[in-house]
């Protein structure tokens, strides 16, 4: 096997390059976070790219989020003064003007052991999709203390489940699910700067419930930047949106990202789709690219056992085929290549085996698809899905032949 003869007609190289190529249109309708190369979470205004990076330094590619909102109020004051959080162990005090994870010395140290407890939030119906009730709780610890090593963070729902996670911040780990409701394969801890790890939660709470969560303070720890994710909800966490006190929570915008024009070199009726990237939570539903515009005589092509997106010749090849995920919730890559021409396709993921499927209708629809890539999905069904670091993308003016499809799903 070979890689194809022919070049791409466009490649887009995320992660090497940290830049958008001219022929790329990028909006987002609010500010948006992300770490940087220096390990700092840095505030990237309304539409402008997001380069994140892991905490080497390494850059994970572009960060594509769908619109999502943190739903507490104060997401790094916890004192008593606002009337927002309370603190049912006097045993804990709060000292305010630590370090934190921004590099703005904003994070609050707990000291003694306890737990604190925030107000209770009533959930938005939500029903555009199949499964609403998924919400998120995320919290960025760093310990001092020199004896205990363990925090407990717990999200509970009104109509009684309760999801507690013990977290170790000495080794990073996920310790227990401290004999509640939570799924500890669902938990979470993320290494970042200088000791700092994201600490995450997840439950089921109903519609028009009521959530609360708590920081049970085992070990002297340094707490910042709290996060409560109650609407377009989905089963991982997205980057960390500061709430200085507007009630109802603060929205973050969707990014939305394509490419129209490829010139002369694609003419739109066959080709391959090449698209690497980071799913979140080892878990990618929905197409992390795709080719067209919408329209309901779009041609679909897909996974047997899926559906392409919305209005788009979509890149998928089925969920959770091909993603891995390292412990503790790492992930590692995917990448999907398909070629197609009319009535004819193929496909792989990650050193998976080939795929084929016919589609006789897409000679009538090319107008459909020729020069248009949408690296983002923000309306249908998968709006609330399409979460990722975008690695690479490249196109090709025809379709490459069957042994090279598998042979460009491992580069």
């Amino acid at each position: 096997m070979t890689y194809p003869t022919i070049m791409p007609a466009i490649t887009l190289d995320f992660a090497n390059s940290k830049r958008l190529d001219n022929r790329i249109n990028f909006s987002r309708s609010t500010a948006g976070t992300y770490r940087d190369s220096d390990g700092l979470i840095k505030t990237a205004p309304a539409n402008v790219a997001r380069f994140d990076h892991d905490e080497n330094g390494r850059c994970l590619g572009l960060l594509i989020e769908p619109s999502r909102t943190n739903s507490i109020q104060y997401s790094e004051d916890f004192s008593a003064a606002t009337g927002y959080w309370s603190n049912p162990s006097p045993s804990v005090t709060f000292t305010t003007g630590q370090e934190s994870p921004d590099g703005n010395n904003t994070g609050t140290l707990f000291t003694g052991e306890g737990n604190v407890q925030r107000a209770s939030v009533t959930t938005n119906t939500n029903t555009s999709h199949n499964n609403p009730d998924p919400a998120i709780f995320t919290v960025f610890a760093k310990l001092t203390d020199t004896v205990e090593t363990n925090i407990r963070l717990e999200l509970s729902a009104s109509s009684g489940s309760s999801y507690r996670i013990i977290f170790n911040l000495s080794t990073g780990t996920v310790v227990s699910n401290d004999g509640s409701d939570a799924n500890v394969t669902a938990a979470k801890i993320t290494p970042y700067l200088n000791g700092w790890y994201r600490c995450q939660v997840k439950g089921s709470i109903p519609k028009n419930d009521s959530a609360s969560v708590f920081i049970k303070n085992y070990a002297d720890s340094i707490f910042w930047g709290a996060q409560l994710e109650l609407t377009n909800r989905q089963n991982w966490a997205s980057a960390y949106i500061q709430n200085a006190g507007t009630v109802g929570g603060v929205n973050r915008g969707a990014d939305v990202v394509y490419v129209y024009d490829f010139g002369d070199s694609f003419n739109g009726i066959s080709g391959a789709l090449v698209t690497k990237y980071l799913p979140p939570g080892g878990n990618q539903y929905g197409s992390p690219s795709g080719l067209g515009r919408a329209g309901s005589g779009r041609p679909t092509i897909s996974h047997v056992s899926g559906t392409s997106l919305d209005g788009v010749l979509s890149a998928k090849i089925g969920g959770n085929a091909g993603s891995k995920t390292n412990p503790n919730g790492i992930d590692v890559p995917d990448i999907a290549c398909l070629s197609f021409t009319p009535g004819d396709s193929a496909y792989a993921i990650n050193y998976s085996s080939l795929g084929t499927t016919t589609n006789d209708n897409w000679i009538n629809h090319v107008d459909n698809i020729e020069s248009y890539l949408k690296l983002s999905q923000t309306t249908g069904n998968f709006s609330a899905i399409n979460s990722m670091h975008l690695m690479r993308v490249s196109v090709y003016p025809e379709r490459v032949s069957n042994p090279s499809v598998q042979i460009l799903s491992r580069a």
